[in-house]
């Protein structure tokens, strides 16, 4: 059974702020409903001319790191002068690593920024807000802050950026190469169906493309990979319930996935069974994520395609190739050419 689209590719550029070198990356796309509704997304939003919103996570070296937790603490600090609620300000990144609570507790705080931001938004408060008993001058303000929302969902990538460094602390070349992509302003999507929650999957392969979480919170996944507890107990995994133009490419060479097992043995640690029953119906779980394509060739340049099926080490061109770059330029739906 041929189960990819016959005529349809995506393909995605993408640039270094360091040469003008450019990465091409060609997509077979699976022949499945939810793909069409995904590709329709990626088309309105390009219609609209919304610009690409990216998160290129590759390997990092040691000052890399470095300069990365420096902008983290730079965003902390904006969002600190700029919010009515003072975040955490983590000390270094050795600290950071010694206490991941930090990280688990910032992410909780972006996911109480989101909720109090839709509920002043859904009440009306933006209306007249110096008539409302919920006003502060600091935040919510007078009108809505979007430079501080931007410093929020950066915020988000920075926290899940940090998770993922420290989860290959002490083997670099294991490091996570993957890149989430999306296009802003954002508020395109689309519902889930019932039987898009038969699509999920916990295993997730090297050069595969998967329709991005598109949701306010972590889902049982990235609870369990985080160790966070308190988001069980709090009753605040929200299972993902729609999706957007959003996508997640993903490099990272995991062999057999234990994502099961692994959230298994982490629910009977902590026993929630207690508060939570396991017996779940397919949308209250929703493991992983849902795929709808995979790479089949490269190129450099103006070099000819690559297969990628003459890989003989997937690791190798994650620090040879998608390491050298950092952006995504551009991404166009194609006909395919075999």
């Amino acid at each position: 059974m041929n189960i990819w689209k016959k005529s349809t590719q995506l393909e995605i550029t993408c640039a270094s702020t360091k040469s003008q070198d450019t990465l091409v990356l060609y997509y077979n796309i699976l022949d499945i409903n939810i793909a069409d509704r995904w590709l329709a997304l990626i088309e309105k939003n390009k219609r609209r001319e919304h610009s690409l919103r990216y998160n290129y996570r590759k390997i990092l070296s040691p000052s890399e790191i470095e300069d990365t937790f420096y902008e983290f603490k730079n965003n902390i600090d904006y969002i600190n002068n700029n919010y009515n609620i003072q975040l955490t300000d983590p000390e270094s990144v050795e600290h950071l690593r010694e206490h991941p609570e930090i990280l688990n507790n910032l992410h909780e705080q972006f996911e109480v920024y989101g909720d109090r931001l839709a509920n002043f938004v859904e009440t009306g408060y933006f209306n007249n807000p110096k008539q409302d008993s919920r006003y502060n001058e600091v935040w919510p303000g007078m009108r809505q802050n979007k430079v501080l929302h931007e410093a929020f969902l950066r915020l988000n990538e920075q926290i899940h950026n940090f998770e993922a460094i420290y989860r290959t602390w002490d083997n670099s070349h294991r490091s996570v190469c993957t890149c989430l992509v999306d296009f802003m302003p954002a508020g395109l999507h689309e519902p889930l169906q019932p039987e898009d929650y038969l699509l999920f999957t916990p295993e997730h392969y090297w050069g595969w493309l998967y329709l991005g979480y598109n949701t306010l919170g972590k889902h049982w996944s990235s609870a369990c990979h985080d160790d966070d507890v308190e988001v069980v107990r709090r009753n605040q995994i929200r299972p993902q319930a729609r999706f957007a133009a959003e996508m997640y490419m993903n490099f990272k060479d995991t062999g057999p996935s234990t994502t099961r097992i692994e959230l298994y043995k982490w629910w009977l640690e902590n026993d929630f069974s207690k508060d939570k029953d396991p017996r779940m119906l397919l949308e209250e779980l929703a493991l992983g994520f849902i795929p709808v394509g995979k790479i089949v060739g490269y190129k450099v340049n103006n070099t000819p395609c690559i297969d990628v099926n003459s890989l003989k080490e997937h690791n190798r061109w994650n620090l040879m190739v998608w390491s050298k770059f950092d952006s995504i330029k551009s991404i166009n739906i194609v006909g395919s050419n075999e």
